[in-house]
């Protein structure tokens, strides 16, 4: 088996699209992610990098970026009404939340920033 820096050697700042990994989605197809729901998210740090604070004596110690982090999440449901929290773990370099969609979903559309090029490594 190879080991994970034999896996991930591709140049994350890679440019060029094809240049990065083949990674199939997991998505439903044809599923409308806007909608009523509750779903489960995973958001990652960029190259894993810990940002949001350590483990020490098996818990979780927020640093300021980490406590910032916890207060945006908080903060959601008075920014969009139709969204209603649960869990949240939040580690050094990723989060895991559980999020309720509520009255008909958020009112998103498929494309969030339209006319925009998509530029990597931003």
């Amino acid at each position: 088996m190879e080991n994970i820096e034999t896996q991930c050697s591709h140049n994350i700042g890679e440019k060029n699209p094809k240049a990065w990994p083949n990674r199939k989605s997991i998505r439903l197809k044809g599923y409308d992610y806007a909608q009523t729901g509750h779903y489960f998210i995973t958001i990652c740090t960029q190259h894993r990098k810990h940002l949001f604070g350590e483990i020490t004596d098996g818990k979780m110690k927020l640093n300021d970026a980490g406590k910032m982090v916890l207060s945006v999440w908080n903060d959601l449901p008075s920014r969009f009404a139709t969204v209603q929290l649960d869990n949240v773990i939040i580690m050094p370099n990723h989060i895991h939340a559980i999020i309720t969609l509520t009255n008909g979903g958020v009112g998103a559309r498929p494309c969030v920033r339209p006319n925009i090029e998509i530029r990597p490594n931003i």
